[in-house]
């Protein structure tokens, strides 16, 4: 999830990710979770913020809605929340990286 995400928003912003359909994910709840496993506070918090922007702190389900809802917020604000999160991509994967060595490969013997 975590990959699919930055890929998105690295490739073209938030416009990006709420311009696309996250099978399984359409509150972006699941989204704003793996970033937490992995422990990533920083796009957490960026996450959360961008979140806060929509009615309930959830984008609406339809493409359309979504997309209208997430370019109603302010270019600026947009902007700002993009480049921070362009600014911890190396981050993200570092948290990532230390994640699958602690929790998902086997133990060196």
């Amino acid at each position: 999830m975590t990959t699919t995400v930055t890929g998105l928003i690295e490739n073209g912003g938030f416009r990006y990710l709420f311009g696309s359909t996250l099978p399984g994910d359409l509150d972006y709840k699941h989204t704003l979770e793996s970033f937490k496993k992995i422990g990533c506070q920083p796009a957490v918090e960026i996450i959360e913020e961008v979140l806060s922007h929509f009615p309930g702190k959830k984008p609406p389900i339809d493409d359309v809605k979504r997309v209208n809802a997430y370019e109603s917020i302010p270019e600026e604000i947009r902007d700002s929340l993009d480049s921070r999160f362009w600014k911890i991509r190396h981050d993200i994967t570092e948290c990532l990286a230390n994640y699958i060595r602690k929790e998902v490969l086997p133990p060196k013997k």
